[in-house]
């Protein structure tokens, strides 16, 4: 599966971008990420861990990736 986040200060990687994206790709999911920009995990590690984890846990039960270990 494809899972597009988009930071809402990315401009290089902008929210239409990803939205179009998302439209292109058949079963793919979006996102937008209120207060982060394009390097979210270094911009606002915190804010980022409230999208990024819940995406890795659907990851793992679908059967994605049997490595993914969600701690937080």
């Amino acid at each position: 599966a494809v899972h597009i986040l988009n930071g809402e200060y990315d401009y290089t990687g902008s929210i239409e971008a990803g939205q179009e994206a998302h439209a292109a790709i058949p079963g793919s999911t979006w996102m937008a990420m209120d207060g982060v920009g394009h390097f979210g995990m270094s911009e606002n590690p915190e804010k980022f861990l409230e999208y990024i984890l819940p995406l890795l846990r659907r990851v793992r039960e679908a059967g994605g990736v049997s490595a993914v270990r969600v701690t937080a």
